[in-house]
């Protein structure tokens, strides 16, 4: 009776989150309502930057300017925007959840500025001609792309109210103990959606970008509304934070728990430095287009086929994680990915070259992918999850600004603006000099975390003088089955 007991004991925290409890039918019905409003999300992320490189690109725009509207531009919003809704998001109580309420409000915001995209080269064009425009002697490609950019940053604006309060939804609501495999799950959605854009619409992204932003933006809208309306959050305990602070008292409480313990600045560190690699990649279809002399359609179908091949992995690699912790698989799949790049540099010549690298940093870059959002989830203080996420948010976006502006100002020196295509290739380089730093980050953080209890006991460092109840602590969780 007693080891009945004990195990009983054990299935209940494992299938609780705060005051959420769950069955194992609730818990598969929870997981299909955020992976569908996930598919609906990745959907409509996927679409800017697919697209839009080759649309500025088609303009007459330089490598720079791609950089800046793309990957600063972006960045320079989350800097400033994540930090205030993830804050406030944290300390939020209504009857619908501290979450829900961005959601709702950000999405339909999120879905009208999509569709905007669509119509702005339109928009750009009537524009020239007009009295202000020809007195400012503006060139019509110019203008467009000024248009353009405008459209893209009330996307950004909107998208960033809204991007990363949905990831806080997921760790306030999925159980610890199946995290790294929900996250898996997770990341086999994106795979397959990615899968399916890249296979059946990218080869006509400037044939047919209209109906598609307009198709993905609908989907988007009635999709994420769905899974919001269906999705429950659990009862809180009391805020972190006094919600009478005041803007400067808030801004100093803030920089205070977030930025004075070395274990949070290694995981910041270790993320920003990834921002260098990720900025590059907004490039790589000119190698392939221009220099290895792909089609967007042969390209899209190997992103597709990539993509599918991951969503198989994803599931093993991620109950992998959730046994041995993401932290060690973060640490094993960074390592193994460093060489990649100058294999790239190297081999990358022809369609069988291109299929067969591929091949070979799949299942590495998979390892990562289904280490990486399981990693964020379990670092910061759970009570203030949103505040340490959107801390690091905004290290990286410092980060992301600054190397969008370097990374294509490089592209422009070696590549002569463009002129010569197989200097391209020289990304591949840039990114091998990121990933060896990030491999030494990523060991220190591996380090740091076994300090802290490693993979039996680990405690996020305490900040801040007090702190609250977990959110998955035992002592609140109780009573309630969704």
């Amino acid at each position: 009776m007693l080891n009945i007991s004990a195990d009983k004991l054990t299935l209940d925290q494992r299938y609780c989150k705060g005051t959420l409890r769950y069955t194992k039918a609730s818990l598969m019905v929870l997981f299909f309502y955020l992976l569908w409003g996930d598919f609906a999300f990745q959907l409509m992320e996927t679409v800017v930057p697919a697209i839009m490189p080759l649309q500025l690109k088609e303009l007459g725009a330089s490598n720079a300017v791609i950089g800046i509207l793309l990957s600063t531009t972006p960045a320079f919003f989350n800097f400033f925007m994540n930090p205030v809704v993830s804050f406030r998001s944290d300390n939020l109580r209504t009857a619908w959840g501290r979450r829900k309420p961005f959601l709702m409000v950000a999405t339909p915001f999120v879905a009208l500025f999509l569709m905007l995209l669509s119509f702005a080269p339109e928009i750009g064009g009537r524009l020239n001609g007009t009295f202000l425009l020809n007195w400012l002697k503006l060139a019509p490609h110019t203008v467009m792309i000024a248009t353009l950019g405008l459209a893209l940053i009330l996307f950004q604006v909107a998208n960033f109210c809204m991007l990363p309060i949905y990831y806080y939804l997921v760790v306030d609501v999925v159980p610890d103990a199946f995290m790294a495999r929900f996250q898996a799950l997770f990341r086999v959605v994106a795979a397959l959606s990615a899968y399916l854009f890249n296979t059946f619409l990218y080869g006509h992204a400037m044939t047919h970008a209209k109906p598609i932003f307009i198709g993905c933006a609908m989907f988007y809208l009635v999709g994420f509304l769905w899974m919001c309306l269906k999705v429950k959050e659990g009862d809180y305990p009391p805020p972190v934070h006094d919600k009478r602070l005041g803007l400067i008292g808030a801004a100093s409480v803030y920089a205070r728990e977030c930025y004075s313990h070395r274990h949070y600045l290694l995981f910041y560190a270790r993320n920003a430095v990834g921002s260098f690699s990720a900025v590059m990649s907004v490039y790589v279809v000119f190698v392939l287009r221009d220099e290895v002399g792909l089609s967007l359609d042969f390209i899209g179908k190997i992103n597709g086929w990539s993509a599918l091949i991951s969503a198989a992995l994803l599931y093993p690699l991620g109950a992998l994680a959730d046994r041995y912790s993401p932290v060690r698989i973060a640490l094993i799949g960074t390592i193994l990915l460093v060489p990649l790049p100058l294999l790239n540099f190297m081999f990358l010549h022809d369609a069988r070259s291109a299929t067969i690298l591929m091949l070979v940093g799949l299942p590495i870059g998979t390892m990562l992918a289904a280490s990486d959002l399981p990693l964020y989830a379990l670092i910061p203080p759970r009570e203030r999850y949103g505040q340490f996420g959107s801390a690091n948010q905004l290290v990286c976006a410092l980060t992301t600004m600054l190397a969008a502006v370097m990374a294509g100002c490089f592209m422009d020196v070696v590549t002569q603006r463009g002129t010569i295509v197989g200097n391209y290739r020289m990304l591949y380089l840039w990114n091998f000099a990121v990933l060896m730093v990030q491999a030494v980050l990523m060991y220190l953080l591996y380090r740091s975390w076994l300090r802290y209890g490693g993979p039996s006991n680990y405690r996020p460092p305490a900040v801040g003088g007090t702190t609250t109840p977990s959110l998955c602590s035992p002592s609140i969780c109780q009573g309630r089955t969704d």
